[in-house]
């Protein structure tokens, strides 16, 4: 595995990638709760928070839809 150069090609795109990452993707959500931070107005604050935060739970909520209309759901099925 050492020897292919395959592999080291691999090892070295993956060490870019995370480089990459640390410069460009992790200063935006640091500038983000910062300029929350200096907010005054907390409905704003809220406002932006839950804008922010709401694709995480809407992509869960689709998942979960999706697994109710491929399997079915058995959570109604139970009762006698």
């Amino acid at each position: 595995m050492f020897e292919d150069e395959a592999f080291w090609d691999a090892v070295l795109n993956t060490l870019w990638i995370a480089v990459l990452q640390l410069v460009f993707y992790f200063p935006v959500p640091l500038g983000l709760a910062l300029l929350l931070h200096t907010l005054t107005w907390s409905s704003v604050r809220r406002f932006v928070q839950s804008v922010a935060y709401l694709p995480h739970f809407i992509s869960w909520v689709i998942v979960v839809a999706l697994f109710q209309q491929v399997l079915g759901d058995t959570a109604c099925s139970t009762a006698v």
